[in-house]
């Protein structure tokens, strides 16, 4: 099946990415769970915004109940975090 063209913007900010989200936008990071919710036609977005590079998303925080993850951090990025020593689940 032949995907058709679906529009896709790289907001500069995280404000600008809410605003494209607030008019229907879907995010993307890695795509891993959209792109196969596209293909198989379960997703149907008018408009792509990638996140994948926005600070505040890609963050690894430290606190006393845990660690906070960002939403667009990679995997690699938390397997080498110090932090991650801390816990072994991941």
């Amino acid at each position: 099946m032949r995907l058709r063209p679906i529009p896709a913007v790289k907001p500069r900010s995280l404000e600008e990415a809410l605003r494209y989200l607030e008019e229907g936008g879907r995010p993307l990071a890695g795509g891993t769970d959209l792109l196969v919710a596209i293909r198989k036609g379960q997703e149907k977005p008018e408009l792509l915004v990638y996140v994948g590079e926005l600070p505040e998303l890609r963050v690894l925080r430290e606190s006393p109940e845990g660690l906070e993850v960002g939403a667009a951090l990679t995997h690699a990025e938390l397997l080498v975090h110090p932090a991650t020593e801390r816990f072994p689940i991941l």
